[in-house]
């Protein structure tokens, strides 16, 4: 009996004991520090997914993003001749549709974005093709540097928008009411690089999903960056299935079948051509809008018609007569049964100019009732439109230009060419 109270009297001693470490660690100075930062983390986060689905959403622009807010009321602030009065202010939540988040210091988010993805298209000139001047596609690359500190190596040049937790205030800044919209009273500065004076940033050694850096002064800002392959990824995917439902819609507005394609680049379809570009301007046997087929302005007015590949199953067309006369249908991978095929190119490499030849505006036809902009440009020959599409086609399969068979890329990493199939694209065809 004496053995069993004393094991009861151990036992109770050892829970008193380690639930008092656990009291103690739970709300310990560095155990709390450690659940304000994951909160903080999940925050900012929550701010970036926000960020690319407003981008993605947009109804004129594909890929644009909001402007700063300059004033903290939590909305965007109105673009000013096309462009953003600031590239960097709070996170405009409110616009966004958040909730008002704050850091583990209490303090908004800041935000820095680039220009080429916020600007509205007007602001540019663009001699060859003024119709659309400042085009937002596949090949615009982020202009924001993040570094980790001056002297190393880049993390990334492409940045296209960079969300900050400013932290606590430090020595020498002034968060009152009368200083409360200086981003330098929030973002701090070090090694000669501000992180409130664009385009160059430096990543705090705490910072989510960079290389730690030690900062040699005070420093307390964490941030998070979206970069042009995680922006452009997902707005191709919208653009992508934008695509396919306008030809889904042919195919049963013009019973069983599909416009042909443009072989020349000139927006236009030509009779029995089965790959190419797809022609917004002016499809066959019939055009979008005669078939009660919207066509997005921003399809023209950023080029994103130039930089996708289209591919039709000739006797899909009316141009082919029934099999075995010409070939049937396209062949992806080991699928025979392919009618539609469509290839996104993903964001340029490191060091690649796209498109590789100097294309300019030949002529302007006529826009289409629903078209804003239906740009006839200088015809490519076969050689041109093969070394125009190799620049942006990576697999031999399907840059070769001349057969009917492709494959799945080859590519794995998240900026690379993706395929769109019909049948095979889920929710579409």
């Amino acid at each position: 009996m004496r053995e069993r109270g004393q094991i009861l009297l151990f036992t109770l001693t050892l829970l008193i004991f380690v639930g008092a470490a656990s009291f103690f660690t739970f709300f310990s100075p560095s155990s709390s520090r450690l659940r304000q930062d994951e909160q903080t983390t999940k925050l900012m986060a929550e701010a970036k997914e926000a960020l690319i689905g407003y981008a993605v959403s947009s109804a004129t622009r594909p890929g644009q993003l909001p402007c700063p807010d300059a004033n903290n009321d939590g909305l965007a602030e109105p673009l000013a001749s096309g462009n953003c009065p600031n590239d960097i202010g709070r996170l405009p939540w409110k616009t966004l549709g958040l909730e008002d988040l704050r850091d583990s210091a209490g303090e908004r988010l800041w935000y820095a974005a680039s220009p080429v993805f916020t600007r509205d298209g007007t602001s540019c000139a663009n001699p060859n093709n003024p119709l659309a001047p400042c085009p937002l596609n596949s090949d615009t690359r982020g202009t924001l540097t993040v570094s980790q500190d001056k002297a190393a190596a880049v993390i990334t040049n492409e940045a296209v928008a960079i969300i900050f937790a400013p932290g606590p205030t430090l020595p020498g800044q002034l968060r009152d009411a009368a200083n409360a919209n200086n981003p330098a009273n929030y973002l701090d500065t070090t090694d000669g690089v501000s992180n409130s004076a664009p385009p160059a940033f430096i990543a705090a050694q705490n910072s989510d999903s960079l290389p730690p850096s030690p900062p040699p002064s005070p420093f307390n800002d964490r941030l998070i960056v979206i970069d042009t392959t995680h922006l452009i990824t997902v707005v191709e995917k919208r653009v992508a299935r934008t695509l396919l439902k306008m030809l889904t819609d042919y195919k049963t507005a013009f019973p069983g079948k599909y416009t042909g394609a443009d072989r020349h680049m000139d927006n236009e379809e030509d009779d029995e051509v089965y790959r190419g570009w797809l022609p917004i301007c002016q499809a066959e046997p019939q055009d979008w809008e005669d078939l009660g087929i919207g066509v997005p302005a921003w399809l023209a007015s950023n080029d994103w018609w130039k930089v996708i590949y289209y591919a039709v199953a000739p006797d899909k067309t009316v141009h082919c007569p029934a099999a075995p006369a010409c070939p049937s249908m396209l062949t992806v991978d080991s699928a025979t049964n392919i009618e539609v095929v469509l290839i996104t190119p993903g964001p340029a490499p490191a060091g690649v100019t796209r498109p590789s030849i100097t294309i300019v505006t030949n002529s302007y036809a006529a826009p289409p009732p629903a078209n804003n902009a239906c740009i006839v440009l200088t015809t490519l020959n076969s050689t041109e439109a093969l070394a125009y599409w190799q620049a942006y086609l990576n697999d031999a399969e399907n840059s070769d230009h001349n057969d009917n068979t492709y494959v799945t890329p080859s590519s794995t990493a998240t900026a690379r060419n993706r395929i769109y199939t019909c049948p095979g694209t889920p929710g579409i065809c």
